[in-house]
């Protein structure tokens, strides 16, 4: 299912609203670290993080989704914020920012 949510009025983003990666799915946690990091590896000096909102499971409430797939979802979309970190945290040099959220680690990741 294609899920499209608005942010923040003042950001520009499309009419119809911004799609919603599934991040339950390993592949799209993945997916989205890896985008972060290569574009902080490959353009060091120029982009030196990543913004990525915190799971905002109350903006779903127009989707009828399950707890259980609520849960995957903040799980996946959590995880793939420590997958991020993780790597760029061998680095030195950049940081994820993830909108005045923490998030403890997964599995001792």
């Amino acid at each position: 299912k294609i899920v499209l949510l608005h942010g923040d009025k003042r950001f520009p983003q499309p009419q119809q609203g911004m799609l919603v990666p599934d991040y339950r799915q390993v592949e799209v946690q993945e997916l989205w670290a890896s985008e972060c990091i290569n574009i902080t590896r490959d353009n060091y000096g120029i982009v030196d993080g990543c913004f990525i909102d915190k799971p905002q499971i109350n903006t779903f409430n127009n989707y009828n989704f399950t707890q259980k797939q609520l849960n995957e979802y903040e799980y996946g979309h959590n995880k793939s914020l420590i997958l991020t970190q993780a790597y760029l945290n061998k680095t030195n040099a950049s940081v994820t920012i993830a909108d005045n959220t923490f998030t403890p680690s997964i599995n001792g990741s």
